[in-house]
């Protein structure tokens, strides 16, 4: 119940009215929360995955940013085999490495996190249904209000305590989904910066020229964002559909075959909604092309400062950035 309420918070709140609140303050992060946790659950799926169990060998983790591609396109995960020979000693393929097209970073997640995103799928369900019950329940309301005389008055008091619990209920699921999404959003981030930053402890020297540390920042820090970004959003995948359905069957119980002006609307909107999702993408695949750049410059501007500084070239790298 106090997690429901958010009544652990209280606390927190009062210790920060009463003065500026200090690290000491804060409580530890639950050990979910914390990065040697949620990697190490992470490997153990990666490494269970219907590519590595159909093989049964050792695997070593790897994740390497696709050829020719800007940093949006950010993971393929691939592994190497370690095969034994006649006298069972392992060898391991240095050279060339063969990706791994079966495994995949999402199903890996959702492995890893799935606890949460069921939780999160339940709290959702649970607002999305709540949010189209406080309209029948109003319309009953009216229904009694027009022709009260015929009726008990106990219907009034109880369509009007289920309008308040109906809204509480609805809050409360709410609040709690989208403190499941950030939360399983947070360790999602946290578990893609600590596999990027192994892959890069580990990149060999002609990997090494193919990207420069400003794209890897740029993993780590960006996309990393907006996968812990996306996971808000995850669920209307299947929640608009069901709001539409559910939103659709009631007007049509209450107005009839008028709602299809509407739906024409909405199924005439689809090309423009469609034109415009695919310009902002693109526009976003470019201003991540330009961030790449940019963070690479920076990057060799700060390794060569020294040298700008001797020969007083500050504004003209200024201008530059």
């Amino acid at each position: 119940l106090s997690r429901l309420t958010w009544w652990w918070m209280n606390g927190l709140v009062w210790r920060g009215w009463r003065k500026a609140l200090e690290d000491s303050d804060l409580t530890d992060l639950i050990e979910g929360d914390k990065s040697q946790t949620v990697t190490v659950q992470f490997n153990n799926n990666w490494q269970c995955g219907p590519q590595n169990m159909h093989y049964g060998k050792e695997i070593s983790f790897h994740l390497e940013t696709i050829e020719d591609s800007s940093s949006s396109d950010i993971l393929l995960l691939e592994h190497s085999q370690s095969p034994r020979d006649g006298d069972g000693e392992e060898h391991r393929r240095v050279g060339t490495r063969q990706h791994s097209k079966n495994q995949s970073l999402v199903l890996a997640l959702a492995k890893t996190f799935k606890l949460m995103l069921l939780r999160s799928f339940v709290f959702k369900l649970c607002n999305d249904l709540l949010a189209f019950t406080s309209p029948l329940i109003l319309k009953a309301m009216i229904n009694y209000t027009s022709d009260a005389t015929q009726q008990p008055q106990w219907k009034g008091y109880f369509y009007a305590v289920m309008l308040l619990v109906v809204a509480v209920v609805q809050s409360l699921c709410l609040h709690q989904y989208f403190q499941s999404c950030i939360t399983v959003g947070m360790r999602i981030r946290t578990t893609l910066i600590g596999a990027v930053y192994r892959k890069a402890l580990m990149l060999s020297s002609n990997a090494r020229k193919t990207r420069t540390v400003g794209e890897i920042v740029n993993l780590m820090s960006v996309d990393s964002q907006k996968c812990m970004e996306l996971m808000t959003y995850v669920n209307l995948v299947w929640s608009a559909p069901l709001q539409i359905l559910i939103a659709l069957v009631l007007l049509w119980f209450t107005m009839g075959p008028s709602i299809f002006a509407g739906v024409g609307v909405m199924v005439l909107l689809i090309p423009v909604n469609t034109c415009v999702a695919a310009l902002t993408e693109k526009l976003q695949t470019k201003q991540m092309t330009y961030k790449d750049s940019r963070t690479k410059l920076v990057n060799e501007i700060l390794n060569g400062i020294k040298v700008i500084k001797l020969y007083a070239w500050e504004i003209p790298f200024q201008r530059i950035i």
